[in-house]
Protein backbone atom coordinates (compact mmCIF):
# COMPACT_ATOMS: atom_id res chain seq x y z
CA UNK A 1 0.00 0.00 0.00
CA UNK A 2 1.33 3.44 -0.93
CA UNK A 3 0.96 6.16 1.70
CA UNK A 4 2.38 9.63 1.81
CA UNK A 5 3.79 11.76 4.59
CA UNK A 6 3.30 15.51 4.96
CA UNK A 7 6.04 18.10 5.35
CA UNK A 8 5.18 21.70 6.27
CA UNK A 9 7.15 24.45 4.60
CA UNK A 10 8.51 27.45 6.47
CA UNK A 11 6.16 29.61 4.44
CA UNK A 12 3.16 28.19 6.24
CA UNK A 13 2.01 26.11 3.27
CA UNK A 14 1.35 22.42 3.83
CA UNK A 15 3.45 20.54 1.30
CA UNK A 16 2.93 16.87 0.60
CA UNK A 17 5.95 14.67 0.18
CA UNK A 18 4.22 12.89 -2.67
CA UNK A 19 5.34 9.32 -3.07
CA UNK A 20 4.38 8.98 -6.70
CA UNK A 21 2.02 6.61 -8.47
CA UNK A 22 1.94 2.86 -8.01
CA UNK A 23 3.83 1.39 -10.96
CA UNK A 24 3.12 -1.93 -12.59
CA UNK A 25 5.81 -4.60 -12.28
CA UNK A 26 8.11 -4.62 -15.29
CA UNK A 27 6.91 -1.26 -16.58
CA UNK A 28 9.45 1.18 -17.99
CA UNK A 29 10.31 3.73 -15.30
CA UNK A 30 10.31 7.19 -16.90
CA UNK A 31 11.88 8.77 -13.79
CA UNK A 32 15.29 7.65 -15.12
CA UNK A 33 17.51 9.92 -17.23
CA UNK A 34 18.34 6.97 -19.48
CA UNK A 35 14.66 6.57 -20.33
CA UNK A 36 13.37 10.15 -20.35
CA UNK A 37 15.52 13.29 -20.57
CA UNK A 38 12.98 15.38 -18.64
CA UNK A 39 14.58 16.85 -15.51
CA UNK A 40 14.70 16.01 -12.68
CA UNK A 41 15.62 12.41 -13.36
CA UNK A 42 17.57 9.56 -11.78
CA UNK A 43 21.10 9.09 -13.07
CA UNK A 44 21.94 6.01 -10.99
CA UNK A 45 20.87 4.15 -7.87
CA UNK A 46 22.21 1.38 -5.67
CA UNK A 47 20.74 -0.67 -2.84
CA UNK A 48 23.02 -2.55 -0.43
CA UNK A 49 25.88 -2.11 -2.89
CA UNK A 50 23.93 -3.51 -5.83
CA UNK A 51 23.05 -1.35 -8.87
CA UNK A 52 19.34 -0.77 -9.44
CA UNK A 53 18.18 -0.77 -13.07
CA UNK A 54 15.31 1.32 -14.53
CA UNK A 55 13.19 -1.78 -15.12
CA UNK A 56 13.72 -3.15 -11.59
CA UNK A 57 10.37 -3.89 -9.94
CA UNK A 58 11.86 -4.94 -6.59
CA UNK A 59 13.62 -1.71 -5.60
CA UNK A 60 12.32 1.42 -7.36
CA UNK A 61 13.51 4.97 -6.72
CA UNK A 62 11.36 7.87 -7.91
CA UNK A 63 11.54 11.69 -8.28
CA UNK A 64 8.83 14.36 -8.63
CA UNK A 65 9.14 18.14 -9.23
CA UNK A 66 6.63 20.85 -8.28
CA UNK A 67 6.47 24.53 -7.30
CA UNK A 68 5.09 26.03 -4.11
CA UNK A 69 5.36 29.52 -2.60
CA UNK A 70 7.95 30.62 -5.16
CA UNK A 71 10.28 27.67 -4.53
CA UNK A 72 10.83 24.71 -6.82
CA UNK A 73 11.02 21.41 -4.95
CA UNK A 74 12.15 17.95 -5.99
CA UNK A 75 10.70 15.14 -3.89
CA UNK A 76 12.30 11.69 -4.00
CA UNK A 77 11.84 8.29 -2.41
CA UNK A 78 12.05 4.53 -2.75
CA UNK A 79 9.52 1.77 -3.38
CA UNK A 80 10.03 -1.86 -2.41
CA UNK A 81 7.73 -4.22 -4.29
CA UNK A 82 5.56 -1.20 -5.19
CA UNK A 83 5.21 -0.18 -1.52
CA UNK A 84 6.92 2.73 0.20
CA UNK A 85 7.33 0.64 3.39
CA UNK A 86 10.77 -0.77 2.68
CA UNK A 87 10.70 -3.18 5.62
CA UNK A 88 12.67 -3.32 8.87
CA UNK A 89 15.74 -4.74 7.12
CA UNK A 90 16.18 -1.53 5.14
CA UNK A 91 17.21 0.35 8.29
CA UNK A 92 20.61 -1.39 8.14
CA UNK A 93 21.05 -1.18 4.36
CA UNK A 94 22.70 1.65 2.43
CA UNK A 95 20.80 3.35 -0.41
CA UNK A 96 22.50 5.70 -2.88
CA UNK A 97 20.56 7.90 -5.29
CA UNK A 98 22.10 10.27 -7.86
CA UNK A 99 19.56 12.79 -9.19
CA UNK A 100 19.96 15.22 -12.08
CA UNK A 101 17.93 18.22 -10.88
CA UNK A 102 18.43 20.15 -14.11
CA UNK A 103 18.16 23.90 -13.49
CA UNK A 104 16.78 23.43 -9.94
CA UNK A 105 19.56 24.57 -7.57
CA UNK A 106 19.77 21.98 -4.75
CA UNK A 107 20.43 24.49 -1.96
CA UNK A 108 18.58 22.74 0.88
CA UNK A 109 18.23 18.96 1.20
CA UNK A 110 15.82 17.30 3.63
CA UNK A 111 15.81 13.55 4.31
CA UNK A 112 13.59 11.21 6.27
CA UNK A 113 16.52 8.85 6.88
CA UNK A 114 19.68 8.28 8.91
CA UNK A 115 23.44 8.26 8.30
CA UNK A 116 22.79 10.75 5.52
CA UNK A 117 25.59 12.02 3.27
CA UNK A 118 24.75 14.63 0.61
CA UNK A 119 27.03 15.49 -2.31
CA UNK A 120 26.08 18.37 -4.61
CA UNK A 121 27.51 18.72 -8.12
CA UNK A 122 27.51 22.00 -10.05
CA UNK A 123 27.79 21.03 -13.71
CA UNK A 124 28.98 24.55 -14.55
CA UNK A 125 26.33 25.10 -17.23
CA UNK A 126 23.40 26.10 -15.05
CA UNK A 127 22.43 22.51 -14.24
CA UNK A 128 23.04 20.46 -11.13
CA UNK A 129 23.16 16.97 -9.68
CA UNK A 130 22.82 15.75 -6.11
CA UNK A 131 23.80 12.38 -4.62
CA UNK A 132 22.11 11.21 -1.42
CA UNK A 133 23.45 8.26 0.58
CA UNK A 134 21.34 7.10 3.53
CA UNK A 135 19.76 4.27 5.46
CA UNK A 136 16.01 3.91 5.95
CA UNK A 137 14.34 4.67 9.29
CA UNK A 138 11.35 3.53 11.28
CA UNK A 139 8.84 6.37 10.97
CA UNK A 140 5.40 7.14 12.39
CA UNK A 141 2.78 8.31 9.91
CA UNK A 142 1.97 11.99 10.59
CA UNK A 143 -1.41 11.87 8.88
CA UNK A 144 -3.08 12.04 12.32
CA UNK A 145 -0.98 15.04 13.43
CA UNK A 146 -2.52 18.52 13.45
CA UNK A 147 -0.12 21.10 12.00
CA UNK A 148 -2.75 23.86 11.93
CA UNK A 149 -2.50 24.52 15.68
CA UNK A 150 0.36 26.06 17.66
CA UNK A 151 2.18 24.10 18.91
CA UNK A 152 1.60 21.23 16.51
CA UNK A 153 -0.14 18.22 18.00
CA UNK A 154 0.16 14.45 17.46
CA UNK A 155 -1.77 11.82 19.44
CA UNK A 156 0.16 9.68 21.90
CA UNK A 157 0.08 6.62 19.62
CA UNK A 158 0.22 6.73 15.81
CA UNK A 159 -2.51 5.22 13.69
CA UNK A 160 0.05 3.81 11.26
CA UNK A 161 3.82 3.55 10.79
CA UNK A 162 6.54 2.36 8.42
CA UNK A 163 9.04 -0.31 9.46
CA UNK A 164 11.47 1.17 6.95
CA UNK A 165 11.07 4.52 5.18
CA UNK A 166 13.43 6.58 3.03
CA UNK A 167 12.56 9.75 1.15
CA UNK A 168 13.10 13.46 1.10
CA UNK A 169 12.92 16.81 -0.55
CA UNK A 170 15.37 19.09 -2.37
CA UNK A 171 14.52 22.78 -2.72
CA UNK A 172 16.06 25.86 -4.28
CA UNK A 173 14.37 27.98 -1.56
CA UNK A 174 13.66 30.69 -4.13
CA UNK A 175 10.80 31.94 -1.98
CA UNK A 176 13.39 33.54 0.33
CA UNK A 177 13.65 37.19 -0.76
CA UNK A 178 17.08 38.01 0.67
CA UNK A 179 19.24 36.91 -2.26
CA UNK A 180 22.52 36.83 -0.32
CA UNK A 181 21.06 34.73 2.50
CA UNK A 182 19.35 32.46 -0.03
CA UNK A 183 22.62 31.84 -1.88
CA UNK A 184 24.36 31.10 1.42
CA UNK A 185 21.97 28.20 2.05
CA UNK A 186 23.80 26.11 -0.56
CA UNK A 187 24.79 22.98 1.35
CA UNK A 188 22.20 23.11 4.14
CA UNK A 189 21.15 19.55 5.03
CA UNK A 190 18.54 18.35 7.49
CA UNK A 191 17.63 14.75 8.32
CA UNK A 192 15.30 13.38 10.99
CA UNK A 193 12.97 10.58 12.09
CA UNK A 194 10.43 13.01 13.58
CA UNK A 195 7.00 12.56 12.01
CA UNK A 196 6.01 16.23 11.57
CA UNK A 197 8.65 18.85 10.90
CA UNK A 198 9.10 22.14 9.06
CA UNK A 199 11.06 22.50 5.85
CA UNK A 200 13.21 24.45 5.20
CA UNK A 201 14.22 25.53 8.71
CA UNK A 202 12.74 28.95 9.44
CA UNK A 203 14.77 32.12 10.04
CA UNK A 204 13.24 34.20 12.85
CA UNK A 205 14.45 37.00 15.10
CA UNK A 206 15.49 36.34 18.67
CA UNK A 207 14.06 39.33 20.61
CA UNK A 208 16.38 38.66 23.53
CA UNK A 209 19.55 39.22 21.48
CA UNK A 210 18.39 40.90 18.29
CA UNK A 211 20.12 38.23 16.21
CA UNK A 212 18.48 35.88 13.75
CA UNK A 213 17.94 32.26 14.73
CA UNK A 214 16.96 29.01 13.06
CA UNK A 215 13.63 27.47 14.06
CA UNK A 216 12.64 23.88 13.31
CA UNK A 217 9.08 22.99 14.24
CA UNK A 218 8.61 19.38 15.31
CA UNK A 219 5.85 17.14 16.57
CA UNK A 220 5.57 13.39 16.94
CA UNK A 221 3.78 10.73 18.89
CA UNK A 222 4.88 9.74 22.39
CA UNK A 223 5.00 6.07 21.43
CA UNK A 224 5.71 3.65 18.65
CA UNK A 225 2.83 1.83 16.97
CA UNK A 226 2.76 -0.70 19.85
CA UNK A 227 1.53 2.05 22.19
CA UNK A 228 4.14 1.33 24.89
CA UNK A 229 7.65 1.86 23.48
CA UNK A 230 8.71 5.49 23.93
CA UNK A 231 9.60 7.27 20.68
CA UNK A 232 13.02 8.92 20.55
CA UNK A 233 13.56 11.47 17.82
CA UNK A 234 16.72 12.81 16.27
CA UNK A 235 17.60 15.78 14.09
CA UNK A 236 20.86 16.26 12.18
CA UNK A 237 21.52 19.66 10.65
CA UNK A 238 24.40 20.96 8.52
CA UNK A 239 24.54 24.76 8.53
CA UNK A 240 26.89 26.26 5.91
CA UNK A 241 29.43 28.72 7.30
CA UNK A 242 28.40 31.25 4.66
CA UNK A 243 24.92 31.19 6.19
CA UNK A 244 26.36 31.67 9.68
CA UNK A 245 28.27 34.72 8.49
CA UNK A 246 25.28 36.39 6.83
CA UNK A 247 22.47 35.44 9.18
CA UNK A 248 24.18 35.19 12.57
CA UNK A 249 26.98 37.71 12.03
CA UNK A 250 29.66 35.09 12.74
CA UNK A 251 32.57 36.48 10.72
CA UNK A 252 34.90 33.51 11.31
CA UNK A 253 32.72 30.37 11.60
CA UNK A 254 35.68 27.99 11.25
CA UNK A 255 36.90 29.11 14.69
CA UNK A 256 33.57 28.46 16.41
CA UNK A 257 33.39 26.22 19.44
CA UNK A 258 30.34 24.52 20.90
CA UNK A 259 29.46 27.72 22.75
CA UNK A 260 29.08 29.58 19.45
CA UNK A 261 25.60 28.18 18.83
CA UNK A 262 22.97 27.37 21.44
CA UNK A 263 20.35 24.68 20.83
CA UNK A 264 17.19 25.05 22.90
CA UNK A 265 13.98 23.08 22.79
CA UNK A 266 10.42 23.25 24.01
CA UNK A 267 9.43 19.87 25.37
CA UNK A 268 11.36 16.93 26.79
CA UNK A 269 15.09 17.23 27.35
CA UNK A 270 17.45 16.06 24.64
CA UNK A 271 21.19 16.06 24.09
CA UNK A 272 22.76 18.32 21.48
CA UNK A 273 26.28 18.41 20.09
CA UNK A 274 27.73 21.14 17.90
CA UNK A 275 30.99 20.90 15.95
CA UNK A 276 32.73 22.27 12.88
CA UNK A 277 32.70 19.93 9.90
CA UNK A 278 36.05 18.62 8.72
CA UNK A 279 37.28 21.15 6.17
CA UNK A 280 35.66 24.03 8.10
CA UNK A 281 32.85 24.59 5.59
CA UNK A 282 29.87 24.12 7.92
CA UNK A 283 28.64 23.69 11.46
CA UNK A 284 27.11 20.30 12.34
CA UNK A 285 24.26 20.24 14.87
CA UNK A 286 23.09 16.85 16.16
CA UNK A 287 20.12 16.52 18.51
CA UNK A 288 19.32 13.07 19.95
CA UNK A 289 16.82 11.58 22.40
CA UNK A 290 13.86 13.90 21.81
CA UNK A 291 10.57 12.89 23.40
CA UNK A 292 7.23 14.34 22.33
CA UNK A 293 4.32 15.34 21.68
CA UNK A 294 5.41 18.86 20.68
CA UNK A 295 8.87 20.32 20.38
CA UNK A 296 10.40 23.35 18.71
CA UNK A 297 14.16 23.26 18.27
CA UNK A 298 15.76 26.72 18.14
CA UNK A 299 19.35 27.25 17.12
CA UNK A 300 20.67 30.69 18.00
CA UNK A 301 23.96 32.50 18.25
CA UNK A 302 25.83 31.93 21.49
CA UNK A 303 29.16 33.30 22.71
CA UNK A 304 31.44 33.99 19.73
CA UNK A 305 33.80 36.52 21.31
CA UNK A 306 37.38 35.31 22.01
CA UNK A 307 38.43 33.36 25.09
CA UNK A 308 40.58 35.02 27.72
CA UNK A 309 44.39 35.17 27.25
CA UNK A 310 46.33 32.88 29.61
CA UNK A 311 49.75 32.73 31.32
CA UNK A 312 49.85 36.49 31.79
CA UNK A 313 53.08 38.12 33.03
CA UNK A 314 54.31 41.72 33.26
CA UNK A 315 57.66 43.50 33.07
CA UNK A 316 58.54 47.10 33.88
CA UNK A 317 60.87 48.15 31.08
CA UNK A 318 61.44 51.78 32.14
CA UNK A 319 59.97 54.21 34.61
CA UNK A 320 57.24 55.11 32.13
CA UNK A 321 56.89 51.94 30.03
CA UNK A 322 55.97 48.31 30.70
CA UNK A 323 55.04 45.11 28.89
CA UNK A 324 52.16 42.67 29.35
CA UNK A 325 52.97 39.20 27.95
CA UNK A 326 50.46 36.36 27.52
CA UNK A 327 49.49 33.27 25.59
CA UNK A 328 46.99 34.27 22.88
CA UNK A 329 43.23 33.93 23.18
CA UNK A 330 41.28 31.57 20.96
CA UNK A 331 38.67 32.72 18.48
CA UNK A 332 35.16 31.29 18.94
CA UNK A 333 33.50 32.50 15.77
CA UNK A 334 34.85 36.01 15.31
CA UNK A 335 38.40 36.67 14.12
CA UNK A 336 40.77 38.19 16.68
CA UNK A 337 41.77 41.67 15.53
CA UNK A 338 44.20 42.57 18.34
CA UNK A 339 44.66 42.88 22.09
CA UNK A 340 44.07 45.59 24.68
CA UNK A 341 45.92 45.81 28.00
CA UNK A 342 44.63 47.92 30.90
CA UNK A 343 46.79 48.83 33.89
CA UNK A 344 45.33 50.52 37.00
CA UNK A 345 47.50 52.10 39.67
CA UNK A 346 47.42 50.04 42.84
CA UNK A 347 47.23 53.27 44.80
CA UNK A 348 45.21 56.05 43.26
CA UNK A 349 43.10 56.11 40.10
CA UNK A 350 45.65 56.45 37.28
CA UNK A 351 44.87 54.17 34.30
CA UNK A 352 46.91 53.49 31.17
CA UNK A 353 46.06 51.43 28.10
CA UNK A 354 48.11 49.61 25.49
CA UNK A 355 47.09 48.08 22.16
CA UNK A 356 48.84 45.63 19.86
CA UNK A 357 48.15 42.82 17.42
CA UNK A 358 49.94 40.19 19.50
CA UNK A 359 51.88 39.55 22.70
CA UNK A 360 53.46 41.49 24.31
CA UNK A 361 51.35 44.63 24.57
CA UNK A 362 53.37 47.72 25.53
CA UNK A 363 51.81 50.18 27.98
CA UNK A 364 53.22 53.74 28.13
CA UNK A 365 52.85 56.87 30.26
CA UNK A 366 53.24 54.98 33.53
CA UNK A 367 53.97 57.11 36.59
CA UNK A 368 57.42 56.80 38.11
CA UNK A 369 57.53 54.67 41.24
CA UNK A 370 53.87 53.58 40.98
CA UNK A 371 52.88 49.88 40.85
CA UNK A 372 49.99 48.83 38.62
CA UNK A 373 47.55 45.92 38.28
CA UNK A 374 47.33 44.84 34.61
CA UNK A 375 45.09 42.58 32.60
CA UNK A 376 44.56 41.94 28.88
CA UNK A 377 41.77 40.85 26.56
CA UNK A 378 41.37 40.07 22.86
CA UNK A 379 39.35 42.20 20.43
CA UNK A 380 37.13 40.94 17.61
CA UNK A 381 34.46 42.16 15.24
CA UNK A 382 31.86 40.60 17.53
CA UNK A 383 33.24 42.54 20.49
CA UNK A 384 35.93 42.13 23.14
CA UNK A 385 36.71 38.83 24.79
CA UNK A 386 36.89 38.07 28.50
CA UNK A 387 39.56 39.81 30.58
CA UNK A 388 42.53 37.77 31.69
CA UNK A 389 43.53 37.38 35.31
CA UNK A 390 45.18 40.47 36.85
CA UNK A 391 48.96 40.59 37.29
CA UNK A 392 51.05 43.14 39.22
CA UNK A 393 53.37 45.46 37.27
CA UNK A 394 56.30 46.48 39.46
CA UNK A 395 56.73 50.08 40.59
CA UNK A 396 60.21 50.37 39.08
CA UNK A 397 62.38 48.54 36.50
Amino acid sequence: MVRRIKVASALGVAVLLTLGPVRQAGATDTDWCSVDSTKPCIVSATHAGNPVAPADTDWEPWVFKYKVGGSTNVDWGWFHNMDNDLGAGATSEVFVLLIDTGSVIPRVAFTYGDDVVVNRIDDGDGTYKIEITATAIELNDNDDCDQNVNPWFCPETPSDAWDGYLGGQITNYNAWDDVAQRESMWGMNYSTNVAATSLPPEIVNDPATGYEQLLIRMASHHYHLDGSTLWEGFAHLRIPNAFLRLTYGVDNPASMTGSGLIVTGEGSAATATIAQESGADAMLVDVEGMHFSARNVRIKRGVITPTRPTNVSTKRATAHRGKVKFDPAKARGSKITGYAARCVARRGSHIVWGFDGDSPVVVRHLRRGVAYACRVRAKSKAGPGTWSVTKKLAARP
